[in-house]
């Protein structure tokens, strides 16, 4: 039972007295918006309304006698420190969700949950569990959050932005073509899209619903005639759509919905609402369960999207070569975290192309580096002193493209631990980047490669090596990805990934070296793939203990800062910013 030293939140307090009226022994809170994705818009930020916690992957389960806190390894030690003593804080991956709602509920407990913030998935796997001592799950039409929640922010209603033809590369019609063809061919009536970046995708608009991905929060259904019927909040659009899309206030989803009745549907049920498969259900829907049609084609970047990657890289690398060249010159300042921050965005401001970050910047100096996803707040805020390893981990959402990078560097002089931990972290990376590999790998198959000199020694990273990046869209996209997690999706060429292993040790410091790469044909052996590095900033060469590398990783370093000098050289105008290049890229 509870622990009375804890002092219950006030929060908590209110929501125990909205489930006794509601007639309910506890509630769920993820951190999810209807929409199901990562960046929330503010109004949606329940969990963060009710725990204070920041992240971006959490789940909140508030029993009428006491309270846990659910998140993965990238956040348990952020959870602690900003929940308080009041909830009892679990990983994810170690303990379920359902375990312990079995072990602390009784027979019959009556469970609410929003349906529309949990897939229909999570919400049947946990029924499965908790089933055993009749608990019961329970869709709430109302979410007791909002009820509580008096100066809750408005949903967004930003205009929605044409993303032109110059970048790309495809036009809609053709999208939608390609995917009304394969619904035809199935005798298919329709096809639900219910994830915002597919349909930002697929009718090239972008918008600013969310901050760091510039998403329209929005769904659709796309008939098989080629008809659209957009379900997006009250906004003025000043977009003029086609003839064949038509706008519809959100709320008018059900009622669209109720008219496929009998007819068959295609909808990806791993990505989809209890709500919607409730719905679906419902009205005598008939489901044909398929991945998001706009996944895979999203992901597979076409010729335009690549050169556009490129161009993000390049205005990127510049940003990011002024920003340590200052920094070079500036320790002396007696800066901080939150200093640094704000002047690497400045570089990137001063970019053609920059729009803003493709996520909050992770600048963490010492032991804030240990924390896998730290940002420095006016609470946190650290100042970079004298020896100490700085990790920054930033990304900018460009027109062309979006771009996301880690280095980490020596401020003052490294110890030789620090020298060896950055090293394997770099022949991991080394290793992933040179990847050959046969045509129908997929990602988890090529884990190994970076995890592997840091297993040697005993050590590893708790969280995936390489994630997809969208175009000049989601800087996290599926559904290719790189981990330890098997996910049967194949690479293919135009997939652009992140390349970022790392060793992460508690209250000392944390290194990651993160690239992005691309995957495509590799030129001298057909029915294979390999990556090209497409990222273009210097590594610290006061990191790398020589005696730890053989001659041909030696040669890559040497290889890809001779790259970065050839093509980034040209386009740096400052002598000191040149001083500082020309020297980052000597060869070792």
């Amino acid at each position: 039972m509870h622990n009375h030293n804890h002092i219950i939140p006030k929060k908590i307090l209110l929501l125990h007295q909205k489930l006794i009226e509601a007639n309910l022994d506890g509630f769920i809170i993820p951190s999810q918006d209807e929409f199901l994705g990562e960046y929330i818009p503010d109004y949606a930020k329940r969990l963060k309304w009710l725990t204070d916690f920041s992240g971006s992957n959490g789940v909140a389960i508030i029993l009428r006698t006491k309270s846990a806190f659910f998140t993965d390894g990238r956040y348990t030690l952020q959870a602690k420190n900003e929940l308080g003593s009041y909830y009892e804080i679990q990983n994810l991956l170690e303990y379920n969700i359902g375990k312990w709602i079995l072990n602390n509920s009784t027979l019959g407990t009556k469970i609410g949950f929003d349906p529309w913030l949990h897939t229909y998935n999570q919400i049947t796997n946990l029924q499965s569990i908790v089933k055993s001592q009749n608990i019961k799950l329970v869709p709430c039409t109302t979410n007791l959050i909002d009820e509580l929640w008096h100066d809750r922010p408005h949903k967004p209603n930003s205009s929605i932005l044409i993303h032109e033809i110059k970048y790309s590369g495809i036009n809609s019609e053709l999208k939608v073509d390609s995917i009304t063809q394969e619904l035809q061919k199935h005798q298919t009536e329709a096809v639900i899209i219910t994830a915002p970046d597919s349909l930002c995708w697929l009718l090239n608009i972008r918008g600013t619903d969310v901050p760091y991905t510039p998403l329209v929060l929005a769904r659709a259904i796309l008939y098989s005639n080629n008809s659209i019927d957009l379900f997006i909040n009250n906004r003025d659009s000043k977009t003029s759509f086609p003839p064949n899309i038509k706008l519809h206030n959100s709320e008018n989803f059900e009622d669209k919905l109720s008219k496929l009745s009998e007819k068959t549907v295609q909808i990806d049920i791993k990505s989809a609402s209890y709500w919607l498969i409730n719905k679906l259900e419902h009205y005598k829907i008939n489901i044909l369960n398929k991945e998001d049609p706009c996944k895979l084609p999203k992901a597979c970047k076409n010729d335009t999207e690549i050169k556009g990657a490129y161009e993000s890289q390049f205005q990127d690398a510049v940003a990011l070569c002024y920003f340590f060249s200052w920094l070079e010159q500036s320790l002396d300042l007696n800066l901080t975290e939150l200093d640094i921050s704000a002047k690497l965005l400045e570089f990137r401001k001063q970019q053609p192309d920059f729009i803003y970050p493709s996520f909050a910047t992770i600048a963490a100096f010492a032991e804030h580096g240990a924390i896998i996803h730290y940002q420095p707040s006016i609470k946190s805020n650290r100042k970079i002193t004298a020896n100490g390893l700085l990790l920054i981990d930033s990304g900018g959402q460009y027109k062309c493209g979006t771009t996301d990078i880690t280095r980490t560097i020596a401020i003052g002089t490294p110890s030789l631990m620090e020298q060896t931990h950055f090293t394997l972290v770099l022949k991991g990376h080394i290793a992933l980047a040179k990847a050959i590999f046969p045509k129908k790998t997929c990602g988890y198959q090529l884990d190994i490669l970076a995890r592997s000199p840091l297993w040697q020694e005993g050590l590893d990273y708790a969280h995936g090596t390489g994630h997809g990046v969208g175009s000049f869209l989601g800087v996290h996209e599926g559904p290719q990805s790189i981990s330890t997690k098997a996910t049967n999706v194949a690479l293919l060429p135009g997939m652009i990934l992140s390349n970022e292993p790392g060793i992460y040790l508690e209250n000392q410091y944390g290194i990651r070296i993160e690239n992005l790469i691309l995957t495509k044909n590799c030129e001298s052996l057909p029915n294979f793939l390999c990556f090209e590095t497409i990222t273009f900033v210097p590594l610290d060469k006061k990191l790398i203990k020589l005696d730890l590398l053989t001659s041909s990783e030696v040669n890559w370093i040497n290889r890809y800062h001779q790259q970065i000098w050839d093509k980034i050289s040209p386009l740096i105008s400052d002598q000191i910013v040149l001083k500082w290049l020309s020297f980052a890229v000597k060869p070792i």
